[in-house]
C-alpha cells in the first residue's frame, strides 16, 4: 500500500527470480484477471567441491556455482524442493510461514501456469552453510510463536551441528567434477549460466 505495488514477491536473500522471456513485470502482467497468486518453482544449485590440495576457489558463488538440478529437488533432503509464491498486492495479506503460501479474505486462485523460475543458492560454501544453520536453527530454537512443526529441516541441521556431525551433512551435497558431469550427461543437472550473464550485464 505504501509503495502502490501491483505484484509482491516474498523472497530469500538466497533467491533470484527469472523471467523464461522478457522480464518480470511482463510475465506477472500475464497472469489473467481473478488469478492473485503465482505459484514459481525453484531450483537449486550444485555445490561444487574445491580441487584436492588446490586453494579455495576465489570467485564469488555466482561464478562458481552454474550448473543445477535439472528439476526441483533438494540434496539436504532427497526429495522435492516446495515453490514459491508472489502475489497481487493486497493491504490484508498474510505471508505464511516459509514464504509458501499468502491469505486474504476473498483472494482469488493461484496458478502455477506463469513463465517464471527461481535460481536458488542455500548452500554456497561450508562456512557459509554452518553459518546459517547456527543463526536460523537457534532462531527457530528461540521462537515460542511458531509451531515446532515449522523448521524441521533447521532444528535437526541444528543438532547434527552440535553433535559435531555437520561437516558429513555437508559433505553429502558436495560433489566433485566427475559427479557433475555424470549428472549433466544423464540429464540430472542443467548447466545455468544465467545469473552470471545478468549480473555481467547489470541486468539484476
Amino acid at each position: 500500500s505504501e509503495h502502490g505495488a501491483d505484484w509482491v514477491i516474498n523472497n530469500d536473500a538466497d533467491e533470484f527470480w527469472c523471467p523464461l522471456e522478457g522480464d518480470l513485470p511482463t510475465a506477472l502482467q500475464s497472469v489473467p484477471d481473478g488469478t492473485d497468486a503465482v505459484l514459481v518453482p525453484r531450483f537449486n544449485f550444485v555445490v561444487p567441491a574445491d580441487e584436492p590440495e588446490a586453494p579455495a576457489d576465489p570467485r564469488p558463488f555466482h561464478e562458481r556455482m552454474t550448473v543445477r538440478y535439472a528439476t526441483p529437488f533438494d540434496p539436504i533432503k532427497q526429495g522435492p524442493i516446495q515453490p514459491k509464491m508472489a502475489h497481487r498486492a493486497h493491504p490484508g495479506a498474510r505471508v505464511l510461514q516459509g514464504n509458501h503460501d499468502v491469505q486474504w479474505p476473498g483472494r482469488g486462485g493461484v496458478t502455477e501456469d506463469v513463465a517464471l523460475e527461481i535460481l536458488h543458492f542455500p548452500i554456497r560454501s561450508e562456512a557459509q552453510f554452518a553459518n546459517k544453520i547456527a543463526k536460523g536453527g537457534a532462531a527457530y530454537e528461540r521462537n515460542r510463536e511458531v509451531p515446532e512443526q515449522y523448521g524441521r529441516r533447521w532444528r535437526r541441521l541444528l543438532d547434527a551441528q552440535r553433535r559435531g556431525e555437520f561437516g558429513d551433512v555437508y559433505a553429502k551435497v558436495v560433489l566433485d567434477p566427475e559427479a557433475v558431469a555424470r549428472g549433466l550427461a544423464a540429464g540430472e543437472f542443467v548447466d545455468d549460466r544465467r545469473l552470471v550473464d545478468a549480473l555481467a550485464e547489470g541486468t539484476t
